[in-house]
């Protein structure tokens, strides 16, 4: 049977993997966009991901901190990820 902190912390995990997860996706759309044709880019939706980014990577920092004491999770490296493709 899980304890109680055992399941707050997987919580928290999946929170981590999620913002993680949200952090990619929104960096490759917003690198999509930037691919486009100046004309066909829309800086509504560039500023949008952009607060993305920004509010999920303060987010993912934090969760990693609360997470970190029990779980060795590091914080992946984006510009290597980004640098690959």
């Amino acid at each position: 049977m899980l304890t109680f902190k055992a399941i707050r912390m997987e919580k928290l995990e999946i929170i981590y993997l999620a913002l993680s997860n949200l952090i990619i996706n929104s960096s490759e759309a917003l690198e999509g966009i930037k691919k486009l044709p100046l004309e066909q880019q829309n800086k509504e939706d560039i500023e949008l991901l952009q607060y993305i980014l920004s509010e999920a990577q303060i987010l993912e920092e934090e969760y990693r901190k609360k997470i970190k004491g029990d779980v060795g999770i590091s914080r992946p490296n984006w510009d290597e990820m980004e640098a690959s493709q």
